[in-house]
């Protein structure tokens, strides 16, 4: 079995010594159920379009469980560098349903763009919500399991998780999200793999870090 994730900079761990949340789910799976392997498709920087250029690469997908979270380099942004490369809204949602239709798999999840610090990245929380719903629309038409992160770290939520940037995840934010995500994978793993995989049939998450922690 394969479990392979698509994404951008959050995916490819940007922010985590450990080499990033989808690293971390691998080693903490693989304990549990050896010789389930992890491909890490993601690319620092890429957008929607980007991403769906890479996904039509013949032979890339098959039998597998996909896990996407695509971060926020679609989103229009003041201050813009390189406006070039931001899709307007309807074409952010085209891409994303025809990239969502293409790497769709056995077990497919969805993870919305976490928050990002407004004045240190330029990205309005109203336009990057505007982004997400629309990911969410796409992501139910394509009958993709939801975890909205987006929604659930509203606000100021997502500052104890963000690097000094403002705009990537730090480590304790990498090692929350494996844990989430490693809730999400695992009565699916159960399902799918033959019941005398090694192993106990609940995972521990190893730290009380791995969950969203409400600000003081």
């Amino acid at each position: 079995m394969r479990i392979i994730g698509m994404g951008a900079s959050t995916m490819a761990g940007v922010g985590d010594s450990e080499g990033g949340f989808f690293r971390r789910l691998g080693k903490t799976v693989n304990a549990w159920y050896p010789g389930i392997e992890f491909v890490n498709r993601g690319v620092g920087g890429d957008t929607t379009a980007m991403m769906l250029a890479r996904a039509k690469v013949p032979g890339s997908w098959g039998n597998h469980f996909v896990v996407v979270l695509l971060g926020c380099n679609d989103v229009p942004r003041d201050r813009d560098l390189t406006p070039g490369i931001r899709p307007s809204l309807e074409e952010y949602r085209r891409n994303l349903d025809e990239l969502l239709g293409l790497i769709r798999g056995e077990y497919s999840l969805f993870v919305t763009s976490f928050p990002v610090c407004a004045p240190r990245t330029g990205v309005r929380p109203e336009i990057l919500t505007r982004y997400m719903e629309a990911a969410l629309e796409v992501a139910r038409d394509h009958e993709y399991e939801i975890w909205d992160l987006h929604g659930e770290l509203g606000g100021a939520g997502a500052e104890p998780y963000l690097a000094a940037d403002g705009k990537h995840f730090n480590e304790l934010g990498h090692a929350m999200i494996a844990g989430r995500v490693t809730e999400k994978l695992h009565p699916q793993l159960n399902e799918g793999l033959d019941d005398t995989s090694p192993g106990p049939k609940t995972p521990e998450i190893s730290s009380a870090n791995d969950r969203i922690q409400p600000l003081a």
